[in-house]
């Protein structure tokens, strides 16, 4: 449940983010999970670690039948909840939400790779420029550099020490 709230929260936040922009309600559940994914998946691991030590320890080694079907219902129940909060509820907001009048002209637009990384880090759209010589594309320079710049953080500020 908790892995829920955060995955919703997220999405709720960036959907305050990217309001200016017109960015589909997919793109907007993309980044969203790719901002939160190693959070869930390492929190429900977390939660699970303890509960799979109680179910080994306590019911086969020390033989407490209680704590196996205890342990047993807890590790379903942890692991079920991690699965639907990451496979099964978010992809079905993003479809309920794309039913929406606001996000239904935008329903089949959907980025991947490098465009994505634009949108997430700019927080709307942005053009390509198509070289002349080789066709290739090629991303502009200062889309790029803004994209450094938001993955890199200035250090922490050191301590002061006693003297």
């Amino acid at each position: 449940m908790y892995d829920t709230i955060v995955v919703f929260d997220k999405v709720h936040d960036n959907t305050k983010r990217f309001s200016a922009s017109r960015v589909s309600y997919g793109d907007i559940t993309n980044i969203s999970m790719n901002q939160v994914l190693m959070r869930s998946i390492n929190t429900s691991l977390a939660a699970v670690l303890p509960v799979l030590s109680l179910l080994i320890l306590g019911s086969w080694i020390l033989g407490a039948v209680a704590l196996q079907e205890f342990a047993l219902a807890l590790l379903v129940g942890m692991l079920l909840g991690a699965y639907s909060s990451i496979y099964i509820a978010t992809p079905l907001l993003g479809i309920l939400k794309t039913r929406e009048t606001k996000f239904k002209p935008l329903a089949n637009e959907l980025h991947l790779g490098e465009e994505m990384a634009r949108i997430a880090s700019s927080g709307k759209k942005t053009n390509r420029v198509i070289s002349g010589d080789a066709g290739n594309t090629e991303s502009v320079t200062r889309e790029a550099a803004s994209v450094a710049a938001a993955l890199s953080h200035p250090p922490r500020p050191r301590k002061k020490q006693r003297r």
